[in-house]
């Protein structure tokens, strides 16, 4: 940057010192230096038609190129699918369980709720052969976790 500022220093009192002479024509050594961009599109796409030439001056905003997405159709079509498929979930939570679905769960907890009693009754009858020592403590241990764990749930 200090090279840069320099050589424009440099120029300018060349230019000024050849316009003080008058007549004698301006020449001047040195190099030129300009800022070079790449622009890329952010999804892979082709190139439809080409807006602004080497060499244009452009704005920042400007249009330089349109390009197509070859798989905007098939992306497209995928989001209105999932979009539909989240109106028909939406749908199903607005209308609630249907009947066969009620039944099913109140069946699985009456199995559950029995599976509980029979834990419990098994519980109860193995306490007392616990007490007399006809039964391990792991077997009592074990048959008071089922019953808690079948009544949790």
């Amino acid at each position: 940057m200090k090279a840069a500022g320099r050589l424009n220093a440099s120029l300018s009192a060349l230019c000024l010192a050849t316009a003080c002479r008058g007549s004698v024509p301006a020449t001047a050594v040195g190099t030129l230096e300009m800022l070079e961009v790449d622009v890329s599109p952010l999804q892979p796409a082709r190139v439809v038609r080409v807006m602004a030439a080497e060499g244009d001056r452009v704005r920042a905003g400007d249009t330089l190129v349109v390009f197509t997405v070859p798989t905007m159709a098939a992306a497209t079509a995928q989001a209105d699918a999932r979009a539909v498929a989240a109106r028909e979930s939406a749908r199903d939570v607005d209308r609630g369980a249907r009947p066969e679905e009620i039944a099913r769960a109140e069946a699985e907890l009456r199995a559950a709720t029995v599976e509980a009693e029979r834990l419990a009754a098994d519980l109860a009858r193995l306490e007392p052969l616990a007490a007399k020592g006809d039964i391990s403590r792991a077997a009592l241990e074990a048959a008071r976790a089922a019953s808690r764990s079948s009544a949790e749930r």
